[in-house]
Parts: structure tokens; sequence; C-alpha cells
């Protein structure tokens, strides 16, 4: 794993933009060669096109491997030497508890327009709750964020 470790922290920049310009190729050789027929279509049934399909799933396989490795390495690290991630994972207990206080505080909403924007856009109950838990959390990791600029700086000027 060590050997990985060196290889990506020499070469990685490299393999992400080799990988993303063998990406760029895949997605560009169907929209070229579907350009002019793409064109000839109505303005309505652009819309509805499968021409840019293949960027959009190749995006998303690149999204899923990226995550899958990023939670196999954390947890083959995290098991490889689990004293050394005890502050990781006191946080992501914070982290997680900040969201769950956040989603189990805040109410449903009760403003007739925010009710009828959720049922408009097919937002469920427990989702406006995930959203508000997210958004809750944000707003404390931002705040918190802001809280240790200002004390690093205070800091910084009496040193």
């Amino acid at each position: 794993m060590v050997n990985l470790y060196k290889l990506l922290s020499g070469k990685g920049t490299f393999f992400a933009f080799a990988l993303a310009l063998v990406a760029m190729i895949i997605f560009a050789v169907p929209v070229l060669n579907g350009l002019d027929s793409f064109n000839a279509l109505p303005t309505e049934q652009q819309k509805t096109s499968n021409i840019f399909n293949m960027g959009i799933v190749i995006m998303l396989l690149m999204l899923v491997v990226a995550v899958v490795i990023t939670v196999l390495w954390s947890v083959i690290h995290v098991a490889m030497n689990p004293a050394g991630a005890k502050m990781g994972l006191i946080w992501l207990a914070v982290i997680v508890g900040l969201f769950a206080l956040g989603y189990f505080v805040l109410n449903a909403p009760d403003n007739q327009a925010i009710l009828d924007d959720l049922k408009t856009n097919e937002v469920s109950a427990n989702m406006s709750k995930l959203l508000g838990g997210g958004i809750w959390l944000m707003l404390l990791m931002l705040l918190g964020a802001v809280a240790i600029f200002i004390f690093s700086e205070i800091r910084n000027l009496f040193k």
C-alpha cells in the first residue's frame, strides 16, 4: 500500500489528467459523429436526444469509482492503524451527531408556499428533513470554520 501511495503522490496528477483525457475522447467520438443528425432534429426533439448520455454515464462511473476507492482506502487505513484514526473517528461521530441533531430537531415546513413548492417538486417530508439536516450541518460547519479562522488569526497576532 505504501508503494501505491508513493506512485500516486508522484504521478497521481498525470493519471488524473490521462483518465480525464480518455473520458473526453470516449465522450467526444459519439457526439461529434452524431452532431449533424442532432442539429437536423427539431428543437423539441433535441431536448429528448440521448447524444450526451455517454458523457453523463462516464462521469457517474468515475464518481462511483472515486467514492468506492476513497471509502475502501479509508477503511483499510483505519483497520491498519486504529489508534491513529481515533481523532478522525471522533470527528466523524461529531459530524454524524450534528446532522442527526438537524434532522430530528427541525420541524416540517408549515409555510403554505413552501409546502406547495415541495409538492410541485415531488419532495417528500422525509427528503425535506434530510435536506434540512444537511443545510443545518453545512451552516454549523461554516460557522465553525469562520470561528477557527478568526481564532487562528488572533493567535497569530500575539505570536
